[in-house]
């Protein structure tokens, strides 16, 4: 697919510096070339700032902005949307990581199948720290463990 599109990327970030290269080395090791990698830092107390500054340093489609004040997820993401230029917006949280071909597939649907945009659905990598997973049916809701708990997260997250 040629690269016309111009996709901006918003990355909140708030004292993540455990996860937050994960993340950006995710995102810029994209199939999809065309990005403008937006991380906002809302005012981290950790090294999470310093190490979004340090990757803007290598890759120039990464531009930073750091929030003189902390002022939350909501306001994070408008901040980075006030400076998104690309034709379609991605959001990722900066704690989490994306597969390499995400924005090319998503970009692929859109455009083949004419929309507006496109969902992706998500994996839990160590799934067992998520306390509860519920479920609901005709009878109400109920709480899945176990066994069972482990299927549902591989049929519907690990093997699509």
């Amino acid at each position: 697919m040629k690269e016309d599109y111009l996709i901006s990327v918003i990355v909140p970030v708030y004292n993540i510096e455990n996860y937050v290269g994960k993340c950006i080395e995710s995102i810029c090791n994209q199939t999809y070339k065309n990005l403008q990698i937006i991380l906002v830092d809302d005012k981290s107390t950790d090294q999470s700032g310093l190490i979004c500054d340090t990757y803007a340093m290598k890759d120039n489609r990464i531009q930073v902005i750091h929030h003189v004040n902390n002022k939350g997820l909501i306001a994070t993401t408008k901040t980075g949307l006030s400076i998104a230029k690309g034709d379609f917006i991605g959001r990722v949280d900066g704690d989490d990581w994306i597969e390499e071909i995400m924005y090319e597939q998503l970009l692929r649907q859109i455009v083949d199948t004419n929309s507006d945009f496109a969902v992706t659905g998500y994996v839990f990598e160590g799934w067992e720290e998520y306390g509860r997973l519920v479920a609901a049916d005709a009878k109400g809701t109920f709480e899945l463990s176990g066994e069972r708990r482990y299927s549902i997260i591989r049929k519907y997250f690990l093997e699509r």
